[in-house]
């Protein structure tokens, strides 16, 4: 059985059809602009326009992983390992939502560059862990004051 591709309209202008091609993507990240090599896209045979198939999303998504340094899922899960902690802990702990931590866990979503710094921070500091959890810095301000 033979099939022929769907040609699809540009939604663009709507007079193109979309091809598929391999070609950079130009994006920014951190402030920053990014060229990411032979990604999936779809252009425009009439105005250029090109679009990101889900393929090429997740290629940028990858690149941009590792242009930025963001903390792989293995890292967030060794510090899961390092406290002994459930992902809702965690979440709770760090303040952030505890969707978002199981979304950086499976890999889903991508960790910004501070929260992977801060994340590797806790790593490396103990003490600066503890005293994130326990909120010990309220008693010092008290002492201190």
């Amino acid at each position: 059985m033979n099939a022929t591709p769907i040609k699809l309209p540009c939604p663009e202008c709507e007079e193109g059809q979309l091809v598929s091609v391999i070609g950079n993507f130009e994006t920014a990240c951190d402030g920053q602009s990014v060229i990411v090599p032979n990604v999936a896209m779809e252009c425009c045979s009439s105005c250029a326009e090109s679009f990101l198939t889900p393929e090429g999303s997740q290629q940028v998504a990858e690149h941009l992983a590792k242009v930025s340094g963001s903390l792989e899922p293995a890292e967030l899960k060794a510090f899961l390992e390092k406290y002994e902690l459930t992902h809702r802990e965690a979440a709770t702990i760090l303040g952030i939502g505890e969707k978002n931590f199981s979304r950086w866990l499976s890999g889903k979503q991508r960790i910004s560059t501070s929260m992977s710094r801060y994340i590797r921070t806790l790593l490396v500091h103990p003490d600066a862990f503890e005293t994130l959890r326990t909120r010990n810095w309220m008693s010092s301000e008290v002492a201190a004051s």
